[in-house]
């Protein structure tokens, strides 16, 4: 698209814009409830419109909406808007933009598929439609569902790819994931601070389980403006893995920005009270001192951390709940929650072994008894990525998915290796550890799967696999 063409469509954009936020203003002090849809509906088509014309913009409206999508359902609709729909939505807006475009992607694709992983990709997501076919499964809605959500996220790994033929694109991705990051921990903060809202309140409490899973040691942990907080931790841990080692070779004031900025989102993962948030990032940051232990600034990060963690573990303070919360990650305790938990996994393995290819996708835990009611698995709570992935697809689609996060690694530690460019090293050291965490953390939670992980998971995917590539020309 001419550079005056694209002028004229933001123009207009920005047009459009300003008469929906009037509509949006107008829409909720008048019409209540309806008139709140009617204008998110009017915003929903401006964005619409954007990730049609610019599909870099899209990545960055994506994960605006991933951030915030949670809490603007439950302060505006008590948590009935269909968030994951409208994600698909924009994904496919911008797929559809670049056939209106004419964009040629032909040579883009071919490349695109000549990487192992996204080989590997394609493999797991033709298995998955082989699903479709398994006995086990009581319907095909659940099969559906899966396949939905598997199709969307490849085809936001493929525009992310597509974008980031050009490294500006990429380091202004990680500049607004940034900040997006640090709003979400500021408000955690908040949260903390002044307790929370009304609204968040009440969204707790209108749910005996949430709120037994929120509501601990007399205090809610905090969850910001996610789901949950269990994929605010997470996300805060590896990002703070992520933008710490991205810091280390910036100079100036780009790097004491970029430091500052992990402080919200460190006391973010603390607050959120998730365990395995406090253990991951220690995992994370271990990972990056193996791959550069041969420099000398590594080795000295690693006696700095030990020192860090033995003064955090034994320092006498003992009635702060958040600073004991951290601890009881690493003092060896097991809790009545992880023993559950274990009793569940050794329960179940007799059935992971006699299905092959699982009870079918969307089969387990609450999405069993929504798609699958009566199901052997339904209702059953996995609690975590493997042993979901092993009831529904089983031995055999647990093998697929270890074998994939393997080749991302593996290209992730080749990318290191391989590129020239301090920065860009630096870059692929930090996705690799990120990722990293969240393949530990898969093994107790259902860490890989939400909309606020998905659009950092696939982009980052897609940097590594430019990353490796032997030239990538800048548009």
């Amino acid at each position: 698209m001419s550079r005056e063409k694209k002028g004229w469509s933001l123009v207009l954009l920005g047009l459009l814009l300003a008469v929906a936020a009037a509509g949006l203003g107008y829409a909720t002090l008048y019409l209540d409830l309806a008139g709140i849809y009617l204008g998110a509906g009017v915003i929903g088509l401006v964005m619409v419109g954007i990730c049609m014309i610019d599909p870099a913009a899209s990545l960055m409206i994506n994960l605006a909406f991933s951030f915030s999508a949670a809490h603007l359902s439950r302060w505006l609709t008590h948590d009935a808007f269909p968030v994951g729909v409208v994600s698909d939505v924009l994904i496919y807006a911008t797929l559809l933009g670049y056939l209106i475009r004419r964009v040629p992607l032909g040579p883009t694709f071919r490349s695109f598929v000549h990487s192992p992983v996204v080989v590997f990709f394609l493999v797991y997501l033709g298995f998955g439609l082989l699903e479709a076919f398994n006995i086990n499964a009581r319907s095909t809605s659940g099969w559906f569902v899966g396949i939905r959500k598997m199709t969307s996220t490849y085809m936001l790994l493929f525009i992310a790819y597509e974008v980031f033929k050009d490294k500006q694109q990429i380091w202004r991705f990680i500049r607004f994931t940034f900040w997006g990051c640090v709003v979400l921990g500021l408000y955690a903060c908040v949260q903390q601070a002044v307790g929370l809202f009304g609204f968040e309140r009440d969204w707790v409490m209108s749910d005996d389980i949430r709120f037994g899973l929120i509501f601990i040691d007399g205090d809610f942990r905090k969850f910001s403006m996610l789901s949950s907080p269990m994929i605010f931790g997470l996300l805060m841990a590896a990002m703070v893995v992520f933008y710490f080692i991205v810091s280390i070779p910036e100079k100036g004031r780009a790097a004491w920005v970029t430091r500052l900025g992990l402080l919200p989102m460190l006391l973010g993962m603390l607050y959120s009270g998730t365990r395995t948030a406090n253990f991951i990032m220690v995992v994370g940051l271990g990972l990056y001192i193996l791959l550069t232990i041969d420099k000398k600034g590594s080795r000295i990060l690693a006696g700095i951390a030990v020192f860090f963690m033995l003064f955090v573990l034994y320092v006498p303070i003992y009635t702060n709940a958040t600073l004991n919360r951290f601890r009881s990650t690493f003092q060896g305790t097991q809790d009545q929650s992880y023993l559950v938990r274990e009793t569940n996994r050794h329960y179940i393995q007799p059935y992971i072994w006699s299905h092959p290819i699982g009870g079918g996708l969307c089969t387990t835990g609450e999405a069993g008894r929504q798609y699958n009611p009566g199901h052997y698995l339904a209702g059953f709570p996995t609690d975590n990525d493997y042993l979901t992935k092993a009831l529904e697809t089983g031995w055999i689609g647990l093998i697929l998915i270890f074998w994939l996060y393997f080749l991302v690694m593996r290209t992730g530690i080749r990318a290191y290796f391989q590129v020239t460019d301090p920065r860009e090293k630096y870059l692929a050291a930090a996705i690799t550890c990120c990722l990293f965490c969240y393949y530990v953390a898969s093994y107790t939670q259902i860490a890989l799967g939400s909309l606020s992980d998905i659009v950092i998971y696939y982009p980052f995917i897609a940097i590594l696999v430019r990353l490796t590539e032997p030239a990538r020309p800048s548009s």
